[in-house]
């Protein structure tokens, strides 16, 4: 096999060899991000390691691998044979075509069932961006991560018609007797027929990798936090397009809006030591503590003003006995429902969340948050600053930033954060 293999290296395509060595370095590059989520992971402690990415990276490192590792080989061993048929020598030519077929099928069967597993997670994470821009009604991220999602399906598709025919050609071997010439002819089919799906594998790859990087590009140029949109607002942005020239206070105070923005986060229910936790929603305020809020000594003002108002929305149900989007002003009725659960960053929580909800649709049924914060200014005037947060009663959990959003119907309430009103339970 080695001598076919060297012999077969020597009358190759160019652009065979090239497209070899442009696998090889998919698969190089590959390794290399393997070992970074390696040594990213490893070290944190072991609760809060993230086997999903090691687990995402180390599927696709073994996927390019074996892919490069069948291409090196077909194109080699198919150049040999296409010598040998050349030159009329069709005893040999069988015996190359069957190590073909052998080696199809034992790195196929690995290579394709691995690039199928890396796809689906892939299209998972491309699903969680999708979600993610949904969330923030940011559209153009949305166009990406579904592109990215069309790409990672046509992995999935192309895996898996490689696995399948890998499969059904192993079967024909088997099928013949061992040790006869039957089972010679067979490895041999099997390696022409598996060298034609190999091909076509790696054509449908061009097109998908190509949708992947495409969609992946376009959700990264789009899904810009506000701190990022900040950065190219600035005089040394490279981007000319959103490159304003402001004065420096203008800066100033888009960057803290920025660093003090709010966010909720959502744990899940749990049954930790036999004990049930209840849905948690925690609304952070990174930059504030207690004492921000509380009046200070011969003033009954505060050095930061924080307002919060809230609605009920209920989500657009599609179809002929839908419904559309409703809203609805909480006003006063979350008031009850806020504790401080930690003093310094300030953490509120959300309690009993359920009992301000209006919904016969809980499961269609999402919290927005409006909240105003400002500093005082010298002359006793707050800076304004409003936040919009959205977040669902039910289902999902994670973290939920702020985002732009187009209120609908009557304008809600606000009321104000004052810890000397408010109780407080810290963990």
């Amino acid at each position: 096999m080695l001598d076919n293999y060297r012999l077969g290296v020597k009358k190759a395509p160019k652009v065979g060899l090239l497209g070899d060595g442009a696998g090889l370095l998919v698969f190089v590059a590959q390794v290399v991000n393997l070992v970074q989520v390696a040594r990213e992971i490893f070290p944190a402690q072991e609760k809060q390691r993230d086997w999903t990415g090691l687990t995402s990276s180390l599927l696709a490192t073994t996927a390019a691998g074996f892919g490069a590792a069948q291409g090196i080989v077909d194109t080699s061993l198919n150049a040999h044979a296409t010598y040998l048929a050349n030159n009329l020598k069709k005893a040999e030519l069988i015996g190359v075509y069957a190590q073909v077929g052998k080696l199809h099928i034992s790195l196929g069967v690995v290579g394709y069932l691995a690039g199928v597993a890396a796809a689906v997670m892939s299209i998972k994470s491309s699903y969680e961006n999708w979600q993610d821009a949904v969330r923030k009604g940011n559209r153009e991220a949305q166009a990406g991560a579904t592109l990215s999602m069309l790409g990672n399906s046509g992995f999935i598709a192309s895996n898996a018609y490689g696995f399948a025919h890998t499969v059904q050609a192993f079967r024909h071997v088997l099928a013949a007797e061992a040790g006869s010439a039957a089972r010679t002819a067979a490895w041999a089919a099997a390696g022409t027929r598996l060298s034609t799906v190999f091909f076509r594998f790696n054509l449908a790859g061009i097109i998908f990798t190509a949708l992947e990087l495409s969609g992946s590009w376009f959700y990264n140029r789009h899904n810009l936090s506000a701190h990022d949109r900040w950065l190219l607002s600035t005089p040394w942005s490279l981007d000319p397009d959103q490159r304003k020239s402001l004065p420096l206070s203008e800066y100033q105070k888009a960057l803290r809006g920025c660093v003090q923005a709010p966010h909720v986060e959502i744990l899940p229910a749990s049954n930790d030591s036999g004990v049930a936790q209840p849905r948690r929603f925690l609304l952070h305020f990174p930059t504030l503590s207690v004492s921000d809020l509380a009046q200070q000594l011969a003033s009954s003002a505060s050095s930061v003003l924080l307002n919060i108002g809230a609605y009920q929305a209920i989500r657009e149900i599609p179809g002929r006995v839908g419904m559309p989007a409703q809203w609805r002003p909480l006003n006063e009725a979350l008031q009850g429902c806020i504790l401080i659960k930690r003093q310094s960053p300030l953490t509120l929580e959300l309690i009993d969340i359920r009992s301000v909800i209006n919904s016969a649709y809980p499961g269609n049924t999402d919290i927005v948050l409006s909240i105003q914060l400002g500093h005082a200014y010298r002359d006793g005037r707050y800076e304004g600053n409003l936040y919009d947060l959205r977040f669902p009663v039910t289902g999902e959990s994670g973290h939920f930033p702020i985002q732009q959003i187009t209120r609908q119907g009557e304008e809600c309430a606000y009321f104000r954060i004052d810890p000397a009103l408010i109780k407080t339970v810290d963990d």
